[in-house]
């Protein structure tokens, strides 16, 4: 039977992150959820955190909760008010499900 233990690559042949072309690292950004970009993805390093103040990065904001809000430890209004500033008007799609407000979709629109 073949052994399921990996031996470690040598420190070298590690790639590194930030060695990435920054619209590649863009691209992955782009699929990770609005929520986990604000909450932690800007925090990882100071590349990503450029990446996440480019306002081409809020082209499409995408925030939804699963309908329990009584659940959430975030204000959902306030994260998407947020992303909404940070497009600086580039904003070409929005997603937001079971917080809107009339007053939310105004602010968006003002911008």
């Amino acid at each position: 039977m073949a052994s399921t233990s990996r031996t470690p690559l040598p420190i070298e042949t590690i790639p590194n992150w930030l060695d990435l072309p920054m619209d590649v690292m863009a691209t992955i950004l782009h699929r990770v959820r609005t929520i986990d970009v604000l909450m932690n993805v800007q925090s990882v390093c100071s590349a990503w955190r450029r990446l996440c103040k480019d306002p081409a990065m809020w082209r499409v904001i995408d925030i939804h909760s699963s309908g329990a809000l009584f659940d959430m430890f975030y204000d959902l209004e306030s994260m998407c008010r947020h992303a909404v500033d940070r497009s600086e008007g580039h904003l070409v799609e929005v997603n937001f499900e079971y917080f809107g407000t009339d007053e939310l979709l105004h602010y968006i629109a003002e911008r």
